[in-house]
């Protein structure tokens, strides 16, 4: 399995150009994680794994410090504010850090059980680690660890959540709850959307868009006001 680092080093760009030219296909997603945060004033938000720091622009307005941190650091040569670290290493002092969010990209890590703890170093008594992540055995990791990996060369397969991962995490010292989200991915039509997930999975073995659109239909589409793919994370709510 590859880790997050070898694979963002070659797809980071494809996935940066996709989240600019769409913008706001995974609105939803971004706010229901951020809805999960306890936030205060001046509180110091951790994005990690950060991307190109998408998550920032949905905390605009709360008052608080974002700081994103990113494995590859190759999303965008001109993005200054996310630092890269190392998945078990990260250059924050112990206790200061009020709210943690690893949005759909822990299946990439491969270093958990350090990850976990690491977050817990750097998370305030109190604070929340909050992980949104693809669970194992849904539709959702038959199309990421099925027709996605038969389409792009790098392959995929991905380590999802399964309920190791809250023992883990309460060996790290959390308490876990765990709450399962449902939304939508949206575009204008069908073409926006397949052109969105041939560049954010980086699709280079060229899927035809009947075989692109049929995975899409089998994830769940609706053609009312524009069009959505159906979507939904596991998130699990951990508090130090």
């Amino acid at each position: 399995m590859q880790n997050y680092e070898q694979i963002f080093n070659r797809r980071g760009k494809s996935y940066q150009l996709a989240m600019e030219k769409y913008p706001h296909a995974r609105d939803e997603e971004f706010k229901t994680a951020v809805r999960k945060l306890i936030l205060k004033p001046n509180s110091a938000v951790l994005d990690i794994p950060a991307g190109g720091g998408y998550l920032a622009s949905y905390l605009l307005n709360k008052n608080v410090h974002y700081l994103g941190y990113d494995f590859s650091g190759e999303f965008d040569d001109n993005h200054t504010g996310i630092r890269k670290c190392k998945e078990a290493s990260i250059d924050l002092e112990k206790n200061s850090v009020d709210e943690v969010v690893s949005l759909a990209a822990l299946h990439h890590i491969s270093e958990r059980e350090a990850f976990y703890s690491e977050m817990y170093r750097v998370l305030k008594p109190g604070g929340q680690l909050i992980i949104g992540d693809v669970a194992s055995g849904s539709k959702l990791e038959y199309f990421l660890n099925g027709f996605l990996d038969s389409w792009n060369s790098m392959g995929h397969q991905g380590k999802f959540l399964k309920e190791s991962d809250i023992i883990e995490l309460r060996q790290s010292g959390f308490r876990v709850d765990k709450q399962e989200e449902v939304y939508a991915w949206r575009f204008a039509n069908a073409n926006e959307a397949m052109d969105y997930f041939r560049l954010l999975f980086c699709l280079d073995l060229n899927p035809t868009d009947r075989e692109l659109l049929k995975a899409l239909k089998n994830l769940g589409v609706k053609e009312e006001n524009g069009f959505s793919v159906s979507w939904g994370l596991t998130f699990l709510i951990c508090q130090k």
